[in-house]
């Protein structure tokens, strides 16, 4: 007997496509369907009202590809609560959830993952220990006293490999570390642990939807850090995510770091006991030495504590880093007539110059419009602010081969050179705040932040978090960081954010509170940024509007707007009719921020 099919097809549209089968098909199976001139791999829908389509006008349903749901019944839950919660719509949620080799139809299921939550009520517990070993010996105490599934989440892939590393024998056998990149290595994973052979799970971010069974203990350290957040659309945050996951087991949520993010901090964490003491240095830039470099207005400027600082760790033969996060030749570009700056069309962010061309510092979406000033129409360009191509070329100069000078590419290779080049003797390493991975493999005796504003002015809501947050971690981070002193330089030294380093994340915190609370900021209220496109901008305004929604518009050329609500009903009623396959034109991309 035919009857009609709802099915979720991987993409951005927010509701299930109707098909006809000829027969009853279960709840989150996949199967494979016609869509526009292709074919697609899509999961069973729940049956939602009964449309005007006539069964004869439907298109079939080509294959059944499983005989058992694949996911779960967990996963399946967590996928709609991403759908709803995420504004993204259960289709887009169940392609971050489902791994790959699922979503192109291959495998088949014949068993059902089981889903039991615990008989006892979800608990929460925090540890927040600038000192790494500390704090994994808790998180190795807690997986010891663990029979049952336990996930563990790190920030970095590389800091989730060292634990691993760090578990006793025992651990590992019940355990894997969960693979980085996807492929076999992924599927292989993917498909031992959802069958029961492995119980413990540890990883990065990539981990995050791992079919552990019987989910007793969930893990997260450095849950502040910018690496749980998933860097495309729909912008999930791992934290936030696997909590959820621990609240559908009934499990216990542990969440720990150097310091916590803001919403743990409203929860009421303990306070911060640990002080820098003297090793944190500041450095007053208008009086520090200057490095005039061509083509750039403002000079390079390297106070005297950054040469004495740097000069001692070497010759202990340690290493120093100097940490300037701006890429390119030129962090900052502006119109040398009026000052104006270049900005990125599409966020509004401040662009950087590069070799041959302009690129946004926020987004990093290349600059393709006409190279001119977009106020006054001059020619003339101008750097504002020395770049670390512009460093690398000035530390050269300054030392003169009396110390090693490296630098920071970026990427697993480049981590690889600077490592083999240090491993017998110090020296000088040049980078961007990745460099501080560094740190767990090398005797680093100093940190000099060579511009520690630019993190705090980038055009983000949370910017002097993260500021603050990468200069506490450079006091503590790795087995080195005894003695290792800090070197903070700074157009306004100890004032503003930077007055509460020397005092610990918990002044800071209460300070930074109550400013988003004033402001109604995240974790407050919802901070949601829409690109629409042009054509689509007013549309979208107006629908907001309608639903008492607070729109505001950065009068972007991307037809961007930023919408503050107080809850996410009203935007979700607004978005539902843009988000429909049959309309034209591209869907708008969204990016809600819930911290």
């Amino acid at each position: 007997m035919e009857t009609s099919v709802d099915v979720y097809v991987p993409g951005p549209w927010w509701h299930a496509l109707t098909y006809r089968s000829s027969q009853p098909i279960s709840l989150g199976v996949r199967v494979r369907v016609p869509v526009g001139r292709g074919r697609r791999v899509g999961f069973v829908a729940p049956r939602g009202p009964l449309g005007a389509v006539p069964l004869e006008k439907l298109r079939d349903v080509e294959e059944i590809l499983d005989d058992a749901p694949p996911l779960g019944a967990e996963l399946w839950q967590l996928a709609f609560w991403i759908g709803e919660n995420y504004l993204c719509g259960v289709p887009l949620a169940l392609e971050r959830v489902a791994p790959g080799f699922l979503l192109r139809g291959q495998g088949n299921f014949r068993e059902e993952l089981p889903w039991r939550a615990s008989s006892g009520e979800p608990e929460d517990a925090f540890v927040f220990d600038p000192r790494d070993q500390r704090r994994w010996q808790r998180y190795r105490e807690e997986i010891a006293a663990v029979s049952r599934g336990v996930l563990a989440l790190f920030g970095e892939q590389r800091d989730a490999a060292r634990f691993w590393e760090s578990l006793s024998p025992q651990e590992k056998e019940r355990g894997m570390l969960w693979p980085s990149s996807g492929g076999r290595d992924l599927r292989r994973a993917w498909e031992v642990v959802r069958a029961g052979e492995k119980k413990l799970v540890v990883g990065g971010r990539g981990a995050l939807f791992a079919p552990v069974r019987e989910l007793a203990l969930v893990l997260v350290d450095e849950e502040a850090s910018g690496g749980h957040r998933f860097p495309d659309t729909p912008f999930l945050h791992a934290r936030t995510v696997v909590s959820k996951r621990a609240r559908l087991w009934k499990a216990r949520f542990l969440a720990g770091g150097r310091m916590p993010s803001a919403r743990l901090f409203r929860l009421g964490v303990p306070r911060c006991p640990e002080r820098p003491g003297e090793r944190l240095f500041f450095v007053d830039l208008h009086r520090a030495d200057a490095v005039a470099v061509a083509g750039i207005r403002e000079p390079l400027r390297i106070g005297s504590a950054t040469f004495r600082e740097t000069r001692n760790a070497v010759l202990r033969g340690e290493s120093a880093l100097w940490i300037l996060d701006r890429k390119g030749y030129t962090g900052e570009v502006a119109c040398a007539d009026c000052g104006a700056p270049l900005r990125c069309p599409s966020c509004g962010g401040a662009c950087r110059g590069e070799t041959h061309r302009y690129v946004c510092s926020f987004c990093a979406k290349p600059y393709v419009q006409e190279l001119s000033c977009p106020v006054c129409r001059g020619m003339l360009l101008q750097g504002m602010r020395p770049g670390l191509e512009t460093l690398r070329e000035a530390a050269s100069d300054l030392f003169q081969g009396e110390l090693p000078v490296l630098s920071w590419s970026g990427g697993e290779q480049g981590f690889r050179d600077v490592r083999k080049g240090l491993r017998r003797s110090g020296g000088v390493v040049l980078g961007t705040r990745g460099a501080l991975a560094l740190c767990d493999v090398l005797p680093v005796g100093c940190v000099a932040w060579i511009d520690a504003d630019a993190e705090a002015r980038q055009p983000r809501y949370d910017a002097r978090f993260v500021a603050f947050r990468m200069i506490w971690e450079s006091l503590w981070r790795g087995p080195g960081h005894v003695g290792r002193t800090v070197v903070v330089q700074s157009r306004s030294p100890l004032r503003g954010w930077q007055e509460s380093l020397p005092r610990g994340w918990e002044m800071f915190w209460s300070r930074e509170m109550e400013e988003r609370k004033l402001f109604q900021l995240p974790p407050y209220r919802y901070l949601i940024s829409l690109e629409a496109g042009r054509e689509r901008k007013e549309a979208l305004r107006q629908a907001l509007e309608d639903q008492g929604v607070e729109v505001l518009d950065p009068e972007s050329e991307n037809g961007m707007l930023w919408a503050r609500p107080e809850h996410l009903g009203p935007v979700r009623r607004a978005l539902e009719p843009f988000f429909h396959i049959r309309r034209k034109g591209s869907f708008p991309r969204l990016d809600l921020e819930r911290e």
